[in-house]
C-alpha cells in the first residue's frame, strides 16, 4: 500500500500521466471521458446554407440526424479560422492564428529557397499539433483527404531546410493525401495512361489534370502514390481508409485522433451517376446537380463513419465533430443562409459555417448555442479534456470550450480575430475582424493603421447590414484597441523568420 501511495507521488510530482495501456485498465469506448477519441470531418468551401437542417436544398439526412441528437452541440455561431482553404486547417492543428506562421492564404506549393511567394508558405514544422501533443498519451493520429498545407513532394530548386511539408512531420501516425483542391469523383483517373479510362467530367469541358494520394509507409523507400484510380466518391473512398485505421487502431486498444478532411464541395465538384440520378428532374442546372450530388454523397460518407463506430463499439466517448474550412465560393451553388460576403472575405458569410460536435459521454442532451467557436479552439479543448498543457512558447488563439460541453457556460472568455490579405506586409491593405459574443467589428487596415470600421450586432443583424459604431462608441473604441493590440501580437509572430520559416524549434 505504501509503495502504492509512493508511486502516485513520484508521478504527480514529476507531471507524468500513466501510459494508455494502464490507463484504469478499460478498453477505449468507455465511459473514461478524460481519454476520448476524436474524429474531426471538415468539407471544403461548404455554406452555412448548404446543409439540410439550415434550409439547404442538398439531401443530408446523415448531418440532420447528428444536429438533432441528444448528444450533439449544434453550433450557430461556428467559425472557420480562415476565409480560404490552408489557413483555416492550420488553425485545427494548431491552434494558432495562421498569420502567426506566415500562412497567409490558400496554399499554392513549389516552396523556393526564399519563400519570395506569399501563398506558397506551407506549415513550418516549429509549429506544434495536436497529434504531437497526444502521441505521448498513447493517441494514433491519422489524415485521409486533404491536406493543403504544403508539398508533399519534392520541389525541384526548393527551399533546402525543409523541401517539404507533409503530415508525417507533423505527428500524424499514418497519412493518406492530395497536396491541394481535387475533384471528388474519379479523383486521380487522370494519372494514368489509360485511354480506354475517361473521366468524369460533370459539368465540366475538359478532363481533369492528375491528383493522386500521396504517403510515406517507409522511410526508406520515400514517397508512394496510390497505384490505382480512386473507384466512386471521393468522400467515400477516405471513410474506406478511416475503416481500416480504426479496426487495426481498436484491436490496439489505443484512443485515436482521426482527421478527415473531404474534398467535397470544392470546385471541379463532380457527383457519381447515383447521386446525380436523385436530383435529376427536378428543375436544377447541372451545375446544381453536380454540386448537391456532391454533398449527399459526403452525407452518406458521415453516416458510414457513425455506423463504423458504432460497429466497433466506441460511439459513446469519441467526440465527433463536423464543419467546413470557409464558406461557399461566390460562383457555385453555395448558400450563406442570408450571411453577408463569400470565401475569401471575412463577413460572416466566408467565416461562419455549419459546426456540430456529438458525444454521448459528455453531452447528454440537445444543445443549439449561438456562443462563438473557432476551428483554433479544437487545440486547447483537447488539451483540456486529456490534461495536457498547450505550448507556453507561443501565443493560442483558441479556447477551451470545455465548459461549453459541460452546459456550465454560456459566454465566450475571450473575443475571436481574424485577418486576411496580409502577405507579410503589415503596412498594406487587408482586412481584420474582431467578434465577441454579440458585437463584431469589421476593419481595414492600410499603411499600419485602420483606415475604415464598422460595428455590427451579430445577435440582431446576422446579415451585417447597419454599422452601430456612432451609437455605441464605447463598445468600438474598447473593440477596436483589442484587435490593433492582437494585431501587434500577430506582427511581433510573423517577423520571427525563425518561426515562420521553421528552421529551427524552440
Amino acid at each position: 500500500m505504501q509503495a502504492a501511495v509512493i508511486v502516485v507521488v513520484v508521478i504527480l510530482l514529476l507531471g507524468v500521466r500513466p501510459s494508455v495501456t494502464e490507463n484504469k485498465g478499460k478498453p477505449k469506448g468507455s465511459n473514461d471521458v478524460d481519454m476520448p477519441n476524436v474524429v474531426f470531418m471538415m468539407a471544403d468551401d461548404y455554406g452555412y446554407g448548404d446543409v439540410g437542417y439550415n434550409n439547404g436544398p442538398a439531401e443530408t439526412p446523415n448531418l440532420d440526424a447528428m444536429a438533432a441528437s441528444p448528444h450533439t452541440l449544434h453550433l450557430t455561431r461556428y467559425y472557420s479560422g480562415g476565409p480560404v482553404c490552408s489557413p483555416t486547417r492550420g488553425t485545427v492543428l494548431t491552434g494558432r492564428n495562421h498569420n502567426r506562421y506566415c500562412i497567409w492564404s490558400a496554399n499554392a506549393g513549389s516552396n523556393k529557397d526564399d519563400f519570395a511567394v506569399p501563398e506558397k508558405m506551407p506549415l513550418p514544422p516549429t509549429e506544434i499539433t495536436i497529434p504531437e501533443l497526444l502521441k505521448p498519451l498513447g493517441y494514433q493520429s491519422a489524415i485521409f483527404g486533404k491536406w493543403h498545407l504544403g508539398d508533399v513532394k519534392a520541389v525541384p530548386g526548393g527551399n533546402k531546410k525543409w523541401n517539404v511539408s507533409h503530415p508525417g512531420m507533423h505527428g500524424f501516425n499514418e497519412w493518406l493525401v492530395t497536396e491541394r483542391s481535387a475533384q471528388n469523383y474519379n479523383l486521380n483517373c487522370a494519372c494514368y495512361n489509360d485511354t480506354d479510362r475517361l473521366c468524369a467530367l460533370g459539368h465540366y469541358t475538359t478532363p481533369p489534370p492528375c491528383y493522386n494520394y500521396y504517403t510515406i509507409h517507409d522511410p526508406n523507400v520515400g514517397l508512394e502514390t496510390l497505384s490505382y484510380p480512386v473507384q466512386g466518391d471521393d468522400s467515400h473512398f477516405i471513410v474506406d481508409l478511416f475503416t481500416e485505421f480504426l479496426n487495426k487502431t481498436i484491436s490496439e486498444k489505443k484512443p485515436f485522433f482521426i482527421y478527415l478532411p473531404f474534398h467535397a464541395v470544392h470546385i471541379r465538384y463532380i457527383a457519381s451517376l447515383g447521386y446525380i440520378e436523385r436530383y435529376m428532374g427536378k428543375n436544377y442546372t447541372q451545375n446544381e446537380i453536380d454540386y448537391y450530388g456532391s454533398i449527399t454523397a459526403m452525407d452518406d460518407a458521415i453516416g458510414r463513419v457513425k455506423t463504423v463506430l458504432e460497429k466497433f463499439n466506441v460511439t459513446n466517448n469519441t467526440m465527433l465533430w463536423f464543419t467546413s474550412d470557409n464558406g461557399p465560393l461566390k460562383s457555385s451553388p453555395g448558400r450563406t443562409n442570408g450571411l453577408r460576403g463569400w470565401k475569401t472575405e471575412l463577413y460572416e458569410g466566408g467565416i461562419r459555417v455549419p459546426g456540430l460536435i456529438e458525444w454521448p459521454a459528455m453531452i447528454k442532451k440537445n444543445i443549439v448555442s449561438d456562443f462563438p467557436v473557432i476551428s483554433s479552439d479544437l487545440l486547447p479543448t483537447l488539451c483540456d479534456i486529456v490534461g495536457v498543457e498547450p505550448p507556453t512558447d507561443r501565443p493560442i488563439d483558441g479556447e477551451s470550450i470545455v465548459p461549453l460541453l459541460k452546459g456550465e457556460s454560456k459566454v465566450r472568455n475571450d473575443s475571436i480575430k481574424w485577418a486576411f490579405n496580409i502577405h507579410d506586409n503589415f503596412e498594406g491593405s487587408y482586412h481584420a475582424v474582431i467578434s465577441n459574443n454579440q458585437y463584431k467589428i469589421f476593419a481595414e487596415y492600410d499603411m499600419g493603421k485602420v483606415k475604415s470600421a464598422q460595428l455590427y450586432d451579430l445577435l440582431n443583424d446576422k446579415g451585417e447590414t447597419t454599422d452601430i459604431s456612432a451609437k455605441n462608441p464605447d463598445i468600438f473604441e474598447a473593440l477596436k484597441k483589442e484587435l490593433e493590440d492582437w494585431r501587434q501580437s500577430v506582427q511581433t509572430s510573423a517577423k520571427d523568420k525563425v518561426q515562420c520559416m521553421g528552421l529551427s524549434r524552440n
